[in-house]
C-alpha cells in the first residue's frame, strides 16, 4: 500500500471517529462550560523519536484548557522540536540535515464520557539546514505555514483504548498521522498494549510505520509510553524505529 493511500485511510477513520464524538457532544451540551477550580487545566508532554537511518527527533509541547481538560471548551497549544536525519540525494549520495520546528495553535476540545477530541489551527515554522548543498531537495531553508490538527482519544470500554491524530502544515507540505489501539494489561485499566500505525513526510520523503506500543505506564504523576517496530522510507527503504513519550496534567 502506498503512503498516500495509507494516509487517506487513516484520515477517513479519524474523520468518522471525530464526527461521532461531535454528535454526542452536540446532544449533551446545552450551556457554555463553567470553570471548575479543582479541574486539571494544563497538559504537558515530551518525547523522542529515533530510527535505524540515524534520524533523531526530540520535542516538548503543551495544551491549556481554561475550563478544564475534562470539559468541552477552548484549547491553546504550543509545540517545539529539533532533530537530525540522513537521506539519499538524487545522485545516490548520503546527505545529512538538521531541522527545528515550532507551533502556536488555538482550537476547541470536545469531551464526552468516552472521548476527548481536539480541533486545532495555527502557525508552524520550520528551519531546515543541509550539511552539503543539494539543489534537488525542496526542503531547505526557513518557512512558515498554516497548520491544522485533529486528535482524539477514546475508551470504547473500560479495558480498551484508541488514539488517532492527523496534522498538516503548508510549510514544506509536512504531514503526520498516527493511529493506535490498545487492550488493558496487568489488571491496570490505564496501561494499554496494542498495534500502532504511522504515516509521515513532506516534499522530500514519505514514510510509514507499523509497530507495537505500551501506553500509560505510571511514574508518579507522569505517564510514560514506548513504541517501536518496522518502517519503510521512500528513499532509504526498510528500517526500524523507536519512540518514547511522557506527559503530565495539572
Amino acid at each position: 500500500m502506498s503512503p498516500y493511500h495509507l494516509r487517506i485511510r487513516l484520515l477517513v477513520v479519524l474523520i468518522i471517529t471525530t464526527l461521532g464524538g461531535f454528535r454526542a457532544w452536540s446532544a449533551d451540551r446545552l450551556d457554555p462550560p463553567m470553570p471548575n477550580p479543582r479541574a486539571d487545566r494544563t497538559f504537558l508532554y515530551s518525547g523522542g523519536d529515533f530510527n535505524s537511518f540515524n534520524s533523531y527527533f526530540a520535542y516538548v509541547g503543551g495544551a491549556f484548557a481554561p475550563f478544564g481538560l475534562d470539559a468541552s471548551g477552548l484549547r491553546v497549544g504550543g509545540f517545539a522540536g529539533a532533530g537530525s536525519y540522513e537521506y539519499e540525494t538524487g545522485s545516490r549520495i548520503r546527505n545529512t540535515g538538521k531541522f527545528s520546528t515550532a507551533d502556536g495553535m488555538i482550537g476547541w476540545g470536545i469531551v464526552t464520557e468516552k472521548t476527548n477530541t481536539k480541533f486545532m489551527v495555527g502557525a508552524n515554522i520550520q528551519d531546515q539546514i543541509l550539511n552539503r548543498p543539494d539543489p534537488t531537495n525542496p526542503v531547505q531553508g526557513t518557512k512558515t505555514g498554516f497548520k491544522a490538527q485533529i486528535d482524539t482519544y477514546m475508551n470504547p470500554t473500560s479495558s480498551t483504548m484508541m488514539f488517532a491524530l492527523g496534522s498538516y502544515s503548508t510549510a514544506f507540505r509536512t504531514y503526520y498521522s498516527e493511529m493506535k489501539f490498545g487492550i488493558a494489561v496487568l489488571n491496570d485499566v490505564d496501561v494499554f498494549v496494542g498495534p500502532q500505525f504511522i504515516a509521515l513526510g513532506n516534499q522530500r520523503f514519505d514514510q510509514w510505520r507499523v509497530g507495537l506500543h505500551l501506553t500509560g505506564m505510571h511514574l508518579g504523576l507522569i505517564n510514560v509510553g514506548i513504541a517501536g517496530g518496522y518502517l519503510h522510507e521512500s528513499d532509504l527503504g526498510n528500517g526500524a524505529y523507536g519512540m518514547i513519550s511522557a506527559n503530565v496534567r495539572f
